[in-house]
């Protein structure tokens, strides 16, 4: 092996570098941006509770445009297995969830 094959190698590597600390410094101004604050179970509860009991009265497609609006991420595995789901909550939800029911 000569000189010019670990040179190319180098800068290879360093141009590898360069764009892995581009997308390191991307992913972590995303997490910056990702404003997230701890949830009360009891509100997660009384929320779930909630959609569960429109769920099970609503047709097709509110069902589907209340699921679109509660999950935020579904990940899964490389055999299709759900490994996490992510939800989305608003605190309003909250509040407005025994107005939703009475519809």
């Amino acid at each position: 092996m000569d000189k010019s094959f670990f040179t190319g190698r180098m800068q290879e590597i360093q141009a590898d570098l360069i764009k892995f600390q581009a997308e390191k410094s991307k992913l972590e101004l995303e997490l910056m941006d990702d404003d997230v604050s701890p949830v009360v179970f009891e509100q997660v509860r009384e929320l779930i509770h909630g959609f569960h009991q429109i769920l099970t009265v609503a047709p097709f497609e509110q069902r589907k445009t209340l699921m679109h609006l509660f999950i935020k991420r579904i990940t899964m595995d490389t055999s299709k297995k759900i490994e996490t789901i992510e939800l989305r909550f608003d605190e309003t939800w909250i509040h407005t969830s025994p107005t939703l029911l009475s519809q």
